[in-house]
């Protein structure tokens, strides 16, 4: 625990996992989508395991204690899951792990910078900017407005570098406020190495699921992962206060359709070289859509088009820095956005006829076109009449999934065979490679 902060705030938190109440707190499930909730539990075939024993401890442990802030996951409270197959059955799966946040104290969960609170009612007053003024009405100063440099692989602080400058070139994200309210997920008790997940928890976020690491593979051999929840010292004051937070984790699974012999990753990175031929070509009917990480402007990150030209017929997204190309039966529609979408955390972008939406939030696309141009769609470049763009997709990929009306057509997840780094196929159990020069880099296996 870093010293620097003082104990003064408590925290009580209540991550309690799901099944703690039955005995031995172990489950069996089906070997289709089953989900475990508040220990309400289906059994059919014995195929996939859930191990909710705490340290050790048969029938499972309720976890509450007091947490102080600190600089990283390390000093806050944690769980653990642990998951496999039954040997009696020869199948694979893939496992989702969620978070449902029953309550917590709103000022845990802010995303804005400082704020002026109540300490009666501990809500926001509005209308109070400074601590000075939040002071003389009796009220708690909450929060930090600073920016500081964050590693969004870990969500800790890098100390080191105090500008947007330095931060961003030596591969942190420069941020300011935010929720100090966060999570991680490891495949290890001790915290080595990259997280698998992390996360901040939110208001949006009460009473809700929400998904704190999917695609986690399961097999025969049991393997655990470690749930952490923190509270980040250097996103809330020292002020004296006791918060409470209250909440469980699921789980669910599916069976594996990854082709036998792969393995399943967190994402595939992309060096600029790399592209994936999907194989579909490009129709009215179609839906995409994409899970990214990036900071390099200027990238085309999936789509076909008839030729080279500023206005050729279009499907697909392409990134320029302040404003975002994209198409769907012409090239001349821009999107401006925001810094932070090139801030090397994960993003999402989704295509239609009628739909555009960045990070799930609706946006609007003009001179829309018929496609009346076939070619098969690339991932992590544009096909420019059967020739890959040379601006390719530079950062990671998490999942493509392309629609045709409202049947899936392919649902591309990172994998690994052996060193052979790319997309399986969930739909047609089918692997697809790096279609270029040089490798895609493995990221973590889940």
């Amino acid at each position: 625990m870093n010293k620097e902060f003082r104990k003064s705030i408590i925290l009580t938190i209540c991550v309690i996992f799901v099944g703690l109440m039955a005995a031995g707190g172990t489950y069996a499930w089906l070997s289709n989508s089953v989900n475990v909730t508040n220990g309400v539990h289906n059994v059919s075939m014995h195929c996939f395991l859930i191990d909710y024993n705490i340290n050790n401890v048969s029938g499972g442990q309720e976890i509450t204690g007091t947490m102080f802030p600190s600089e990283n996951a390390s000093g806050g409270l944690n769980g653990r899951v642990g998951l496999k197959t039954n040997s009696s059955c020869n199948v694979n799966g893939e496992g989702t792990l969620k978070i449902h946040v029953n309550s917590a104290n709103n000022a845990l969960l802010t995303n804005s910078a400082s704020y002026c609170e109540s300490r009666k009612t501990m809500e926001k007053i509005d209308g109070i900017t400074t601590k000075a003024a939040c002071d003389t009405e009796g009220g708690r100063w909450r929060g930090y407005g600073d920016s500081y440099c964050e590693n969004p692989d870990t969500l800790a602080r890098l100390t080191d570098y105090t500008d947007n400058t330095t931060c961003t070139s030596n591969g942190g994200v420069w941020k300011t406020g935010g929720s100090p309210l966060k999570y991680a997920v490891y495949d290890n008790a001790s915290l080595t190495g990259t997280p698998l997940s992390v996360g901040t928890i939110v208001s949006s976020d009460v009473g809700n699921d929400k998904i704190i690491l999917d695609g986690v593979s399961i097999t025969s051999t049991q393997k655990y992962y470690y749930i952490y929840v923190w509270l980040d010292g250097y996103l809330i004051d020292d002020s004296v206060a006791e918060f409470t937070f209250n909440a469980y984790i699921s789980a669910s699974a599916i069976q594996s359709l990854l082709p036998s012999g792969y393995q399943r990753l967190m994402y595939i990175e992309s060096s600029g070289t790399q592209y994936i031929n999907t194989g579909v070509l490009t129709k009215q009917t179609l839906k995409t859509y994409c899970e990214y990480a990036t900071t390099t402007a200027s990238r085309t990150l999936f789509g076909a088009r008839e030729s080279t030209s500023a206005n050729s017929i279009t499907y697909g997204f392409f990134d320029t820095g302040p404003s975002s190309y994209v198409g769907f039966g012409r090239a001349t529609t821009k999107y401006s956005i925001t810094s932070s979408q090139l801030d090397g955390t994960k993003h999402s972008v989704y295509l239609d006829n009628t739909t555009y939406q960045i990070d799930g939030i609706n946006q609007t696309i003009s001179n829309r076109g018929t496609l009346s141009k076939y070619y098969n769609i690339y991932l992590g470049t544009w096909n420019n009449a059967n020739s890959a763009d040379s601006r390719m997709f530079v950062g990671k990929i998490y999942r493509f999934t392309i629609w045709d009306n409202s049947e899936v057509i392919r649902d591309l997840v990172p994998c690994r065979n052996g060193t052979t780094v790319g997309m399986c196929d969930t739909v047609e159990s089918k692997f697809y490679a790096n279609a270029r020069t040089g490798s895609f880099t493995a990221g973590p296996d889940i």
